[in-house]
């Protein structure tokens, strides 16, 4: 009998440990076996509690910030340090993110391109290796003012490598992924992001967005699956990736630019991959590649635009099997060097 007591008071232990408890917070609840921290919308501003959440989160390590079917409201910027983790919601037009751009928005003044704001800013302060995955999630971005001559960006994901200057190294090891999220804006000038950066300085190049590694490089393996982005300005950006890059099966309409490949200049990466993308109304470049090497570019449909595909400054390419049709330019090149055009598909009026 007592040893049936002793294993009673055992199982209810481990039950009692796996149990999810609530903060104080009644809207954010924490697993503490699993470190997952789940928030539920309150129907107004929803950003301290996400906040929160993150914070609880990267206190303890690597863990998961879940958000549940529903409508959240983002009304400042979130700031996660050194996180480790996933973002998730529950699927796309499930989990719905709003927030609308106020002139009042914080800002950060960084030198040289000041006038820098963000939804989600996520940074490093060391060289440990983390992963960041944001998936299954809509954001809807408003922005009715804006002033791009002053170079204002609004990023919806800013993810920074290192920015300690005190801690240095030529590159930061960092994992990336956005698979399965929608990111819808008013218009393709007001530069709703989604900015993935890389620099020793808060800054790079705010008003372009998608995802952006900039100047110092980051290593690691980076993923851009499943998305849409409608209505934005630079869909999609690299900037200074030294690393194995995925861009495959997302469709990316009414943009500014789709794709942008910005000084990723490594040779030694095995796999660099643009395949597979539904590309349409550019205002400016379907996929633009500069200063930038070793991307296999196939497949992909870019239509409708102001130039299909722009090589600047960039080598060991291969652009094949695309097919490019009612851009006002097909292809565009300059400084080029030992890159390969081979089977694309052109109309009669974009012929390069």
């Amino acid at each position: 009998m007592k040893k049936l007591s002793r294993i009673l008071i055992l199982i209810v232990l481990i039950s009692a440990i796996s149990i999810s408890v609530s903060s104080a917070n009644p809207n954010v609840e924490i697993s503490d076996s699993s470190n997952i921290c789940i928030v539920y919308p309150t129907g107004g501003d929803d950003t301290a509690n996400i906040q929160e959440a993150f914070d609880l989160v990267t206190a303890d390590g690597a863990g998961r910030v879940k958000l549940v079917t529903g409508e959240y409201t983002v009304n400042e910027e979130i700031v996660v340090v050194n996180f480790d983790g996933s973002f998730i919601g529950a699927g796309q037009g499930k989990t719905i993110l709003k927030t609308t751009y106020r002139d009042d928005w914080p800002h950060r003044d960084v030198d040289p391109f000041p006038e820098v704001a963000s939804v989600f800013l996520f940074y490093q302060t060391d060289m440990v290796q983390r992963r960041v995955k944001i998936c299954d999630m809509t954001v809807e971005v408003h922005a009715t003012t804006y002033d791009y001559g002053g170079f204002f960006g609004l990023n919806v994901f800013d993810i920074y490598g290192n920015i300690d200057e005190e801690v240095t190294s030529d590159e930061t090891p960092l994992d990336t992924m956005l698979k399965r999220v929608s990111i819808i804006g008013d218009t393709a000038e007001a530069f709703p992001f989604t900015n993935v950066v890389n620099s020793f300085q808060v800054g790079g190049e705010p008003h372009l967005d998608g995802i952006d590694w900039s100047f110092e490089p980051i290593t690691g393996t980076h993923f851009v699956v499943d998305c849409l982005f409608d209505t934005v300005g630079a869909s999609i950006k690299y900037n200074s990736v030294n690393g194995r890059i995925h861009v495959n099966h997302n469709e990316i309409k009414d943009n500014l630019v789709g794709i942008w490949l910005f000084f990723c200049d490594t040779t030694d990466a095995p796999i660099r991959k643009i395949s597979n993308n539904e590309i349409s109304g550019s205002n400016w470049i379907g996929i633009a590649v500069w200063g930038s090497n070793s991307f296999k570019i196939q497949h992909n449909s870019i239509s409708d635009g102001e130039i299909g595909i722009e090589m600047w400054g960039s080598d060991g390419n291969r652009i094949k099997n695309n097919i490019l049709s009612g851009n006002n330019l097909g292809l565009s090149w300059d400084q080029t060097g030992d890159n390969v055009w081979k089977n694309n598909v052109y109309d009669t009026q974009n012929w390069p």
